[in-house]
């Protein structure tokens, strides 16, 4: 049980700590551990977030595949949102939903690339110490891409790249 507290609490903070790494790195700003394990109620909007959708995806994947894949990329910029802008999930799956129109497509084609790398990191996961560092790596490019996914489009879409006043403070490098 001791295990599994933890487990729960490290993806916890993986859950919103890579999509603030990621958004610091894309902003070229740096990020301090504390802000990392910083519990505020991003985590309770993350979780919330995750239970509102897994249900309505994987429903869509199972009945009709396509439904499924296209509400993944509709809301896959949630996190990232709660992250940035510490707003509830109901309003970061809606403004998820408003960036990602009309670039649904381009999504789905990067996301194309990021399973072939997954099917090469799964291949490598035979290797013990390899396959490790190729998982963590495709992690972490993935979260990038998709924090610089997600500020381009707030440029495009005409969303401020400023978090709210809420959100904590990235510190200039």
């Amino acid at each position: 049980q001791g295990v599994f507290l933890f487990s729960l609490l490290a993806a916890l903070v993986f859950a919103v700590g890579l999509p603030l790494l990621a958004l610091a790195i894309a902003d070229k700003k740096q990020l301090s551990i504390a802000q990392l394990f910083t519990f505020d109620k991003r985590w309770l909007y993350m979780v919330a977030t995750y239970l509102l959708i897994i249900v309505p995806i994987f429903l869509g994947l199972l009945l009709f595949i396509v439904p499924g894949i296209i509400l993944a990329i509709m809301w896959g910029l949630a996190f990232y949102i709660i992250a940035d802008k510490v707003v509830t999930p109901i309003e970061a799956l809606k403004e998820s939903a408003r960036l990602t129109k009309g670039y649904r497509t381009r999504i789905f084609l990067l996301g194309l690339v990021v399973a072939v790398l997954a099917i090469i990191s799964s291949i490598l996961a035979i290797l013990p110490f390899i396959g490790f560092i190729a998982a963590s790596m495709l992690s972490t490019i993935f979260a990038g891409m998709y924090a610089v996914v997600y500020r381009k489009l707030q440029v495009v879409k005409g969303a401020g790249s400023a978090p709210s006043a809420g959100a904590p403070a990235v510190a200039s490098v």
